[in-house]
């Protein structure tokens, strides 16, 4: 009989249930000197377990406490063996519990369904983590209900992976309705139906995990309104999440929404002045529109823009002045990129203002490590890279070009003296060529 079909697990809990011990007071005090090991040494802790199941293999606590100690340590990064820990853990959870029993054991069904799912066997770990909800559904108290909510939220993880697979099918297929659109069957709609039922359960104690899982389940229905609607309802009620925001504005720079993007960050604020941290993504928000322009060969527009953002950052500053660190950090990365904007489109006096303000600002700007940069902008711009380029196009300009070339890379010696043995040779090199020149012209006269 195959160890993961119904039939087989039904004969395993019948035969659990019929032989089931309550533990004696010496079996109590052996299990709690065990479990107390857990915290530092799993392996006596596992040790301890089986041998109370050795001289007793009907008592529960026992395979419960083996069962648990196994799924720990398939958690450890550097254990081996970690299919066979969950298969392990899996057989001594279903030996143990009692399906029967819809008051008990509330957490190790939690845990059953945990193991399952890092198995792979998502449909079993739903049925476990429903299990679970329904026996913390029955316990009062507040932190029950956060248990109750982590059962419901485990069983949402495996109702999505299911999902995701029976939707995959689905497009892998190619029915097209009429609109040349793969409509979602009543399985992954009733898959759907129980994910988001499980993780509106979640969200008050798990907001970002629901709030962006809830928006995945939507991208595989297509259903691009809701996607928005998700993250911007998430963002009303937990403005201070930050995985939310990160997920928000991946969507929409993604879709090409960046304009909507801004306005709704804009309409953040405004709805809630007293969330500093809406105003912190709202300058990533224009940050990331400024980008935008500047991939479209829109220096000048960009350049407004990144100003704008340096502003948002300031703005956000005054108000969260503990933060300067982190702060200060983007407004370089403002900097850096008005930089080469200002470079492309000829305003070098404007880049190297620009650049140098970014060293003012953050000493990150200038902090490198085995030559790789701390601050890099989004198109891998950074403040060498920036000073190197302001000495081509001055090596260029039409008037003055040497003696420009030469004061720009004076002035980055001065404020950087002993730091970049490029920028001395560039010096080196326009102070001869502009002695080669002024000598020239000496002759001539």
């Amino acid at each position: 009989m195959n160890p993961t079909t119904p039939l087989w697990c039904a004969a395993v809990f019948a035969a659990a249930c019929a032989s089931i011990d309550a533990p004696t007071r010496a079996e109590r005090e052996q299990l709690d000197a065990a479990r107390a090991l857990m915290a530092n040494d799993l392996d006596a802790a596992a040790s301890a377990a089986e041998q109370l199941l050795k001289d007793n293999d009907n008592l529960r606590e026992a395979r419960l406490l083996l069962a648990e100690c196994s799924l720990q340590m398939a958690r450890e990064p550097n254990r081996s063996g970690k299919q066979f820990l969950l298969l392990d853990a899996t057989r001594d959870f279903e030996v143990a519990l009692d399906q029967d029993d819809e008051d008990s054991w509330a957490k190790e069904w939690r845990l059953l369904a945990e193991a399952h799912f890092a198995l792979g066997n998502f449909e079993a770990g739903s049925a476990a983590a429903a299990h679970s909800a329904r026996a913390f559904d029955k316990i009062q108290g507040l932190q029950n209900r956060k248990e109750y909510a982590t059962s419901r939220l485990v069983k949402a993880r495996c109702d999505y992976r299911m999902l995701v697979a029976a939707r995959q099918s689905e497009l892998a297929s190619g029915d097209q309705d009429t609109r040349g659109v793969i409509p979602p069957g009543d399985s992954v709609t009733a898959l759907a139906q129980a994910a988001m039922a499980g993780l509106a359960e979640a969200r008050t104690d798990y907001p970002a995990e629901a709030a962006r899982t809830t928006a995945d389940i939507y991208k595989w229905l297509g259903q691009s309104s809701e996607v928005v609607r998700t993250y911007e309802a998430a963002l009303t009620n937990w403005p201070a999440e930050t995985a939310i925001h990160d997920a928000y504005i991946e969507w929409m720079t993604q879709n090409g929404q960046h304009d909507a993007l801004v306005g709704g960050y804009r309409r953040f604020v405004r709805e809630k002045p007293d969330a500093p941290a809406l105003r912190w993504y709202e300058g990533r928000a224009i940050y990331v529109r400024a980008d935008r322009l500047r991939s479209e060969g829109n220096f000048q527009g960009a350049l407004s823009i990144y100003r704008r953002s340096r502003e948002i950052f300031a703005e956000y500053l005054a108000l969260m002045p503990q933060h300067r660190e982190a702060t200060g950090q983007w407004q370089a990365l403002c900097d850096l990129a008005m930089a080469r904007c200002a470079a492309d489109t000829g305003d070098l006096d404007g880049a190297a203002a620009y650049m140098f303000r970014a060293a003012e600002t953050s000493p990150a700007a200038t902090s490198y490590a085995d030559n790789t940069p701390q601050l890099t902008d989004s198109f891998g711009n950074h403040y060498t890279g920036a000073a190197f380029a302001i000495h081509v196009a001055l090596t260029q300009a039409p008037e003055q070009a040497l003696q420009r070339t030469l004061a720009f890379n004076e002035q980055v010696i001065q404020k950087h003296p002993d730091r970049w043995g490029f920028v001395y040779n560039n010096a080196a090199l326009a102070a001869r060529d502009l002695g080669v020149q002024v000598a020239n012209d000496g002759d001539a006269d």
